[in-house]
């Protein structure tokens, strides 16, 4: 189960935190909630992971595929980071 909140927002960002496990068995719901936070919005959008425990492969592929240029990815497990440099969106990693 994980839990996903937006914790700090002002005119030009939104914070998102991500806590928890992320299973197969929840990528239905990770869709829906990664799809409500970041489509069409104009801000910068960080998601944050330092709760995140696990991250299952096809709950990174979701994420992969709702990345967007306004959106960046901070303290992401090293897996998840990867499959991200990999999938060419390197910049949205923030070190």
């Amino acid at each position: 189960m994980f839990r996903i909140d937006k914790v700090f927002e002002n005119y030009q960002t939104e914070l998102i935190k991500i806590e928890g496990e992320i299973k197969d068995s929840d990528v239905k719901d990770w869709a829906e909630s990664l799809q409500a936070f970041v489509s069409g919005s104009p801000r910068q959008i960080i998601l944050e992971f330092c709760g995140a425990a696990f991250i299952s492969s096809k709950a990174a592929e979701i994420l992969i595929q709702h990345l967007a240029a306004n959106i960046f990815l901070l303290n992401c497990p090293a897996a998840v980071k990867n499959l991200v440099h990999a999938a060419g969106w390197s910049a949205s990693v923030l070190e």
